[in-house]
């Protein structure tokens, strides 16, 4: 039985551990956020979400914005960094 499942046994799931190191990475991503019908004084409020994390720590922050540019890249990555210290 050991002979036959390693040789033609089922498949093993294909893994590739994410390993992060300290101070190496960050994450950035914009999320539409109109989707969730958000409303302020019965208006709806349409913005995006500039989400920042490191992924060692997990620490993240996010702010508003409205259209995906690198202006709202800059100011995004800016207050993250200015947040982290």
């Amino acid at each position: 039985m050991k002979q036959w499942k390693a040789v033609d046994g089922p498949e093993k799931e294909v893994f590739f551990p994410q390993e992060y190191k300290p101070g190496i990475q960050s994450q950035l991503d914009f999320t539409c956020m109109n989707s969730r019908m958000i409303t302020i004084n019965h208006d709806k409020f349409e913005h995006m979400l500039y989400h920042f994390v490191l992924p060692y720590s997990n620490w993240e922050t996010g702010s508003i914005c409205y259209p995906e540019s690198f202006e709202a890249l800059s100011e995004g990555l800016q207050k993250s960094l200015w947040e982290l210290g």
